[in-house]
């Protein structure tokens, strides 16, 4: 029985559905920014260490803020957002369109300008 309890634990912990609820640390250069004028935030493109560009949501008021408090290019950031929350919606001809991102950030801190 309890091999049976710890399989089951295991595999709720395991799905993909449960590691997308939990929070992902990040960090580099914030590159540029991409208002989304329709849904009130912003992404952030950030350039890991990796070199990889991560699309991540800043919501105003939502995004708890660090040190220096400017979440704006050529800044480093440092933080952790959780895959699959938020959206971006920005204002395009008549309408609004719809950007994918891989989540939204939940704490950010930034460094001094460069």
């Amino acid at each position: 029985m309890k091999s049976f309890t710890f399989l089951l634990v295991l595999t709720i912990f395991l799905t993909p559905v449960a590691s997308k609820a939990l929070p992902t640390n990040f960090g580099g250069q914030i590159v540029g920014i991409f208002p989304c004028t329709c849904s009130g935030n912003m992404i952030l493109y950030v350039r890991d260490v990796r070199f990889q560009i991560l699309t991540l949501i800043y919501q105003p008021g939502g995004t708890i803020l660090y040190k220096m408090y400017q979440p704006r290019p050529v800044v480093n950031s440092l933080g952790n957002y959780t895959p699959g929350l938020g959206t971006c919606w920005f204002y395009s001809g008549d309408s609004c369109k719809f950007v994918p991102t891989l989540g939204m950030i939940l704490r950010l801190g930034t460094s001094l300008s460069i």
